[in-house]
């Protein structure tokens, strides 16, 4: 159990009661990280007084200082938000939260803070497709920066877990209705102060559609494009002579580094490399010879 040592989880639990009214406060526990830090979940079933809960934060702190950890974490479901104003009381920041909860901690250790920053950069992935024709899938977004709507690459931001490759997949079915194989990476942007004030990464990924060369769909390849009613307001395959001078300084410099890589014969792959820290494949990036 993560929560407090002895099952001090509930009201009706009376041995912790005694040891609070005899200044004996129970002690939190949780799961010691690598760096010494200790991480404590608050779930539902953590239902103490405030006055009970700050009385085993006072103790316990002080015996994770004697441990030498570094920092301390709480994670405070919704239902117990209650327990924040303590916690901010004893010294705790908040650093990232979830629809379901908040994570906060606090600093013990004599060397410099050296916790990262949560979640300060999103990701964006847009789809480059090219049909067999040469043509490029293009839309133009109901919602759109600038004076006016311009042609673009369908793209989005990514999902919690997502490859490049998939995000730009789905993002491309989603908008345009075209069903997608990924290829390769062509380039990234990085800004900062962007959405929510967080830094902000947006790679452009070269897709094929999976149908056969025909784009237009009379042959039965099922490559008609599908805008999608709620964020697109048109989309179409274009010629790359017709589309270049339509799309703005970043779009145009993407189209022209995918045809210089395509003459080049060359392309930035993707390569699943075994993590030795755990037990995923670390997808790795790098440029390869196009057979």
């Amino acid at each position: 159990m993560h929560y407090l040592c002895q099952s001090l989880v509930k009201r009706r639990l009376s041995p912790y009661l005694q040891l609070i009214q005899t200044s004996r406060a129970m002690i939190f526990t949780g799961e010691l990280d690598r760096y010494k830090g200790l991480h404590i979940k608050l779930g539902h079933e953590t239902i103490v007084s405030a006055q009970e809960f700050e009385a085993s934060l006072k103790e316990s702190l002080e015996e994770w200082i004697q441990k030498q950890y570094r920092v301390s974490w709480f994670q405070i479901g919704l239902q117990l938000t209650q327990y924040i104003p303590s916690l901010v009381k004893f010294g705790y920041v908040f650093h990232h939260s979830k629809p379901d909860y908040v994570v906060m901690n606090k600093w013990l250790s004599n060397e410099p803070k050296n916790i990262p920053d949560y979640a300060h950069t999103n990701i964006g992935v847009g789809g480059l497709v090219v049909d067999d024709k040469d043509r490029v899938l293009v839309v133009k977004e109901k919602h759109f920066f600038g004076p006016q709507q311009i042609w673009k690459f369908p793209g989005g931001y990514a999902i919690q877990g997502e490859d490049f490759g998939q995000t730009a997949v789905r993002e491309v079915l989603e908008e345009t209705g075209i069903e997608c194989e990924f290829q390769s990476v062509i380039a990234f942007r990085h800004i900062h102060r962007f959405a929510f004030d967080c830094s902000d990464v947006y790679i452009v990924c070269h897709l094929k559609p999976k149908a056969g060369s025909d784009s237009d769909g009379s042959d039965g390849s099922g490559l008609v494009v599908k805008k999608c009613a709620y964020e697109i307001d048109d989309c179409t395959w274009m010629s790359i002579p017709e589309l270049k001078p339509q799309l703005t300084q970043f779009n145009a410099h993407i189209l022209e580094k995918f045809l210089s890589y395509r003459e080049m014969g060359v392309k930035i792959g993707l390569e699943s490399i075994p993590a030795i820290i755990r037990n995923i494949d670390q997808q790795t990036y790098s440029i390869h010879k196009v057979l």
